[in-house]
């Protein structure tokens, strides 16, 4: 399984954030930051593709844009963190934060 170099990511999908509210420009830069490409594609509706090579590669997800605030709960973030478990088969295993090491 590949690991990807991220922001953070992992902080989406578990507890880490659970008593903070996060904006959602945090969470499109790293969702963004070297495997989904991302595109408004109307309204609040953003369409993320997986740029990275392999079975996912090419697939899609949408997520609705938090609105009238730009703030996404932790709630919803846990949510997205499922979805991208049922649709690519992601988990936490997947990610690991920028600076930190994968062995051990």
């Amino acid at each position: 399984m590949l690991a990807y170099n991220l922001v953070r990511y992992e902080d989406v999908i578990h507890n880490r954030w659970r008593k903070k509210d996060k904006c959602k420009r945090p969470f499109i830069k790293t969702m963004t930051a070297g495997f989904f490409s991302a595109e408004q594609i109307g309204g609040s509706i953003w369409e993320f593709k997986v740029i990275l090579p392999g079975d996912n590669h090419g697939r899609t997800i949408l997520f609705h844009e938090p609105h009238p605030s730009n703030i996404i709960r932790f709630s919803v973030a846990r949510d997205i963190g499922r979805r991208l478990n049922r649709h690519f088969g992601w988990t936490r295993a997947t990610f690991v934060a920028k600076g930190e090491n994968r062995s051990g």
